[in-house]
């Protein structure tokens, strides 16, 4: 067991953390020589002479006459493998360790053998920055207490996660907790994320997809109602976006995680207590305005030309709508009615699109 001055400072969770990895893959870790680079050096030169040893008795095994070369080349890559591996498996315990400064009023809560298995199992492949933070992420979860513990689902979803699907990933969740069932994408810095990408996300189960868009002629996104009403049979919502898409259970529970700041966003838009102002904040924060509206003006261009529109703004703190029509397209005649919005609430990027129909 590491000792209690070796975790000064570090808090309950980090030590937490430093006897569940310490039991996994039986060596010490030790928090304030891991994250001292002579130590580590060190600690990094030590293990490599243990898995030389290890690999010679493995090739002594194999030799034999002829086999000589085989074995050869069986060290090189059980000596390449166990480095890659502990590689990864240090670079995520050494950003939980820092993580975990973070928590250091948290109480710890112990890890299960099963979990730390699991943990090490799918962690130990992962090569990119982007997913190793979140793997030191999911760890620091399930060692605090007070935190919603991580499935299995999630830690093995993770495992075939490429840096890409960790950006697509990021970028559903942003949409998602503004706006609700997503149907298209949006373009960061000229980068481009939308349906094709996020199918990516439904084949590695954090999302999921809905065809039957309800009728299929009413969108009920988070801020307001969108009425469709297609001017042929062929014009129905599922053939212009093909479906909806929506967190799936393990995707929510990650998002809870690495975005925790998304979901809170969301539930505030349902509280009595909490002002527009700071509402609109927050949402600002997770996705920046004109990112806001250039995503809900896409999703009204892409129907604008095949049936009429209606959008009915909600109540602030509640799920009922106007009952007066706030937007209403009619092939050419557009009218937008102030006097609908009259105690609900118009969030800004609709505000912008209302008054750039009324200009027009």
């Amino acid at each position: 067991m590491a000792k209690v001055k070796d975790l000064a400072g570090f808090g309950k969770v980090a030590s937490t953390v430093t006897q569940a990895v310490t039991k996994a893959i039986s060596t010490l870790y030790k928090p304030t020589a891991i994250l001292k680079e002579g130590r580590a050096r060190a600690d990094v030169d030590a293990y490599r002479i243990e898995v030389l040893a290890k690999a010679k008795v493995a090739a002594d095994l194999l030799v034999d006459g002829s086999e000589s070369d085989i074995a050869q080349r069986a060290k090189q890559r059980f000596v390449f493998e166990q480095l890659q591996q502990q590689s990864a498996l240090d670079g995520i315990f050494r950003r939980a360790l820092r993580l975990s400064q973070r928590k250091k009023s948290f109480e710890g809560r112990k890890i299960s053998d099963d979990w730390m298995y699991r943990f090490v199992t799918n962690g130990k492949e992962v090569s990119s920055e982007e997913i190793r933070d979140i793997f030191a992420r999911l760890l620091i979860q399930q060692a605090s207490r007070t935190e919603q513990t991580v499935s299995f689902m999630t830690l093995d979803a993770l495992r075939l996660f490429e840096p890409r699907h960790a950006k697509y990933f990021e970028t559903f969740c942003r949409l998602y907790w503004i706006f609700g069932p997503i149907f298209t994408g949006i373009n960061v810095g000229g980068a481009w994320t939308g349906q094709n990408e996020f199918a990516e996300l439904v084949e590695l189960g954090m999302v999921n997809r809905h065809s039957d868009i309800e009728g299929p002629r009413l969108i009920r996104l988070t801020d307001f109602y969108f009425t469709f009403e297609p001017d042929s049979g062929a014009h129905n919502l599922d053939a212009l976006f093909g479906d909806s898409k929506f967190l799936s259970a393990r995707g929510r529970e990650l998002s809870r995680i690495i975005f925790p700041e998304t979901e809170g966003v969301s539930l505030n838009r349902l509280s009595r207590h909490v002002k527009v102002q700071d509402y609109e904040r927050s949402a600002s924060k997770i996705l920046k305005a004109d990112l806001q509206y250039q995503y809900i003006k896409r999703v009204f261009d892409m129907v604008y030309d095949y049936g009429n529109i209606v959008i009915n703004p909600r109540k602030f703190g509640s799920i009922h709508s106007s009952r007066k029509n706030f937007i209403e397209v009619n092939g050419d005649d557009v009218r937008v009615d102030w006097s609908a919005a009259k105690g609900y609430y118009v969030p800004g990027y609709l505000r912008t699109l209302a008054n750039e129909l009324d200009s027009s």
